[in-house]
């Protein structure tokens, strides 16, 4: 069981070898970048990671998953070893960004950093415990999509996609029927960034929102993942 889970493990860093690579590639780039003499700042250092996080959340699942299928490993061991490698590619990754942004702070360069400019006063552990539940959160919501499509029939796909925009645009007259429904999910909204009623922003609370939203969509996962078929 042991050697199996490492097994998996080495492979999900292995498979995302190139990804790794080129996210601290554009790292470096826009840390780079924040030294050329502009007006404002430039290069960011934590956005472009975000959105990288994505393709590593996509790319993390199907060819994990169907290694494990053809060399016998159960999708239980599977799972657990998904959940562990998350864990440690995400923590892996912000830490450097976190280390990047630290010295970008202390250089003096011209590079945005999301979170300062949304907590100002956060100290360099925040930071790290923001960029991890972000980035675990992006990670496994693009993982449970990749798993969504990988193991639904087109058919339910589609209706899926049909149901989230009726949804969607159902909001408003929702909020015609029962007054203050938008102001409700705009007020939970915003506890992603970390604001809670009149209180100033704190990355603690918006570390967990995303963290929670990360376990919400990795639990659900398991659900599909008990019925998704080697491909």
């Amino acid at each position: 069981m042991k050697s199996r889970l490492k097994t998996l493990i080495l492979y999900h860093f292995f498979n995302l070898k190139y990804l790794l690579a080129m996210i601290l590639f554009i790292l470096l780039l826009n840390f780079g970048i924040g030294f050329i003499p502009a007006d404002g700042t430039v290069g960011s250092i934590d956005l472009p990671v975000f959105v990288f996080i994505i393709f590593v959340g996509a790319e993390i699942f199907r060819e994990a998953f169907n290694f494990a299928l053809i060399n016998g490993v159960s999708r239980k061991s599977y799972y657990i070893s998904h959940i562990v490698s998350s864990l440690v590619i995400t923590a892996s990754i912000m830490l450097t960004t976190t280390l990047i942004a630290l010295v970008s702070q202390q250089s003096g360069s011209n590079n945005l950093i999301a979170f300062d400019w949304l907590f100002p006063e956060g100290n360099l552990f925040e930071m790290f415990i923001w960029f991890f539940g972000v980035g675990l959160a992006i990670l496994s919501v693009a993982w449970f999509v990749s798993l969504i499509l990988f193991s639904l029939p087109k058919k339910v796909q589609y209706l899926l996609i049909i149901i989230m925009v009726v949804l969607s645009s159902g909001l408003t007259l929702l909020n015609f029927a029962f007054d203050g429904i938008l102001d409700t999910l705009l007020r939970f909204g915003l506890m992603f960034v970390g604001i809670f009623g009149s209180n100033p922003a704190n990355p603690y609370l918006s570390a967990m929102m995303f963290t929670s939203l990360a376990f919400i969509f990795v639990a659900t996962g398991w659900l599909f993942l008990r019925r998704a078929e080697l491909k």
